[in-house]
């Protein structure tokens, strides 16, 4: 990393590629709440090392976590799998 002046610390174009991100940056990748990441990380789904007051995620963790966590429920009726929560996109046009 390089500074210029009084800015902030910018990456150089061959910097090495992350290896660790911060929870909000996986709640981010994720799509998730910030809250649910820290949830991940106490109740030992998602493993992190500490790092002071903070947590890091591996990227390791964070790939096996994506690989072992398991999609949710499917809706009880076989007619209703996988649309209990799809909103149609497509209406009939007005007239």
């Amino acid at each position: 990393m390089t500074t210029s002046g009084n800015s902030k610390p910018h990456r150089d174009a061959d910097a090495l590629p992350r290896r660790a991100w911060k929870p909000k940056e996986v709640s981010i990748q994720l799509g998730i709440p910030y809250e649910t990441v820290l949830g991940l990380i106490h109740d030992g789904k998602l493993g992190a090392v500490p790092a002071g007051r903070y947590y890091l995620i591996p990227d390791f963790e964070l790939e096996r976590y994506l690989q072992t966590a398991r999609p949710p429920k499917e809706a009880d009726s076989p007619d209703q799998a996988g649309r209990a929560n799809i909103t149609r996109l497509t209406r009939e046009p007005r007239q």
